[in-house]
């Protein structure tokens, strides 16, 4: 366990300012190349917002051709009930 002595110049180290050299060490830890680089705020923000905007476009294009299937089941089941009813009332006056 650290003493308060090496704590306190821990805590002295911190205050100083930082030289060039440090910093390029500090930096270097960094990646270096665009595909690595670690994400910002920002930069989180511009991508969530360009995706929340493709989702919305996507969700758009399901919504309509769910209700386009809809609709066209809801013809179907109509055009096999009338049709069923006109075989219906055949077999009916053949029978009747």
């Amino acid at each position: 366990m650290p003493s308060e002595a090496s704590a306190e110049e821990n805590a002295q180290d911190l205050t100083h300012p930082i030289r060039h050299e440090e910093a390029e060490a500090v930096l270097s830890q960094f990646p270096s190349t665009a595909g690595e680089e670690p994400v910002t705020r920002d930069a989180l923000r511009a991508e969530m917002a360009e995706f929340r905007a493709e989702l919305h476009i996507e969700l758009g294009r399901m919504h309509d051709q769910m209700r386009q299937m809809a609709m066209w089941m809801v013809g179907a089941t109509i055009a096999g009930l009338i049709g069923g009813m006109g075989v219906a009332a055949g077999i009916g006056s053949a029978l009747g």
